[in-house]
Parts: structure tokens; sequence; C-alpha cells
């Protein structure tokens, strides 16, 4: 086995592995050491397990909203994994939530951006062609539930701790530091 496909199979199963550990919102003590990270409502928290959160509003039902949590962004390797948890509230809907539905039907399109080297990270496919994600389409959550989403893309290079994340037509994370 090629030492490609080992990484690839080792992120594959790591992606297979995440989702069945459950998510953590953390304390209100996390919540309290939030800070504002823009006037979308964003926030950066001082918690190693919630490192921004925000709530989004969705078009899967009236009033329906989506809370989006990223827990952890660590670099392994050449290898940086995204972990998010999406919680969603949408009472009402006549179908079962799922990433792509709570998104306005569209993919998210999960991206790192380094404003550092000014690049884009997308998520890295294996050798088979699979996109080393959670499935937007076919990922179901549970009404408000947390559900656990995981992402692996190239790792930015030394000397950039913190990245911008896009995820879905929401507005950017801002300034989401990166573990090494």
């Amino acid at each position: 086995m090629t030492p490609i496909r080992r990484a690839a199979l080792a992120a594959a199963t790591v992606v297979t592995l995440v989702p069945a550990v459950s998510g953590c919102f953390g304390t209100d003590d996390d919540a309290k050491a939030s800070q504002p990270a823009s006037k979308s409502g964003i926030t950066v928290a001082n918690s190693a397990k919630v490192l921004a959160k925000a709530t989004f509003p969705s078009s899967m039902a009236p009033g329906a909203t989506v809370d989006v949590v990223l827990n952890e962004l660590k670099v392994d390797g050449r290898l940086a994994r995204l972990s998010v948890t999406m919680t969603p509230h949408a009472r009402g809907a006549t179908e079962r939530p799922t990433p792509y539905r709570l998104n306005n039907e569209s993919g998210l399109g999960t991206s790192l951006i380094d404003t550092v080297n000014l690049k884009r990270y997308v998520v890295v496919k294996d050798s088979s062609g699979q996109s080393l994600q959670s499935d937007d389409v076919t990922t179901n959550l549970t009404n408000d539930q947390p559900g656990m989403l995981n992402y692996t893309f190239a790792a930015p290079p030394q000397g950039v701790d913190q990245v911008d994340v896009q995820l879905g037509s929401w507005p950017v994370f801002q300034h989401v530091p990166v573990a090494r």
C-alpha cells in the first residue's frame, strides 16, 4: 500500500469513527467566556471544546434555525481535521433535517480560508475520489439534538495559527484557531 493510500485510509477511518463520539456544547461558563467576532452574531469562545458558535436562520420550516458549533480544528501531519456540531431547530418541517436542507437545499462547500497566504483549502479526496467529509445530503440530523460533522483538508503551513471557516451560505467564522 502506498503512503498516500495509507494516509487516505487512515483519514477515512478517523472520519468514520469520529461521528460515533458525541458532541459537546460546553458549559454556561464557556458561553460567558465567548466574545463577539462580528456583527453577524458569531462568537469565538475561549474553550478548547468550542472554537466558535452561531445560530443561523434556515428556510427548512417557518422560524427554523440551526446552531453551528466549531468544536476542533487540528493539524495532524499534512492534514487538518475540522469537527462541527450542528443542532437543527426546525419544528413543523415535513422532512428530516440534513445539512443540505438546513442550508437552503444547497451543499455546504466547507472550506478553510488562509488569510495569511491568501489560499482557500477545500475538502481533500481519497484515492477513489471520495471527499473526506460528512455527506451534506445524506447525514440525517435529529431536531433539537446535536449531530457531529467532520471535514478533512490539506493542512495550512506552519505559522498559520488561525483561519476563517466557510460553512454553507452562512456568514464566515473568522479567526478560528488552528491546533497543532
